[in-house]
């Protein structure tokens, strides 16, 4: 339907695999992704952003006593991703 303004529904459709029904939730983790049902991926940033975070506070607590290329060379292997190089 081109140009409606339908929004989702918010109650729980009535599908069931083997005469269980389908659960409803609000998000979940596909693929590595956080997939919500508002189609946003502020939660998905907000989880990355803490992981990444919790990366860069390993390599800084344990190896803080090491040079600063050292801990440099330390934080491109363990913080940052292959596809960003």
């Amino acid at each position: 339907m081109y140009g409606s303004t339908a929004k989702v529904a918010a109650f729980p459709c009535g599908f069931s695999i083997g005469s269980r029904p389908m659960e409803f939730v609000n998000s979940y983790l596909h693929l590595g992704h956080l997939i919500s049902n508002k189609l946003e991926d502020d939660d998905d940033i907000a989880r990355s952003q803490g992981q990444f975070i919790g990366q860069v506070n390993n390599v800084l607590t344990y190896f803080c006593k090491l040079d600063c290329f050292v801990r440099y060379r330390l934080f491109q292997s363990f913080c940052t991703s292959y596809y960003w190089l």
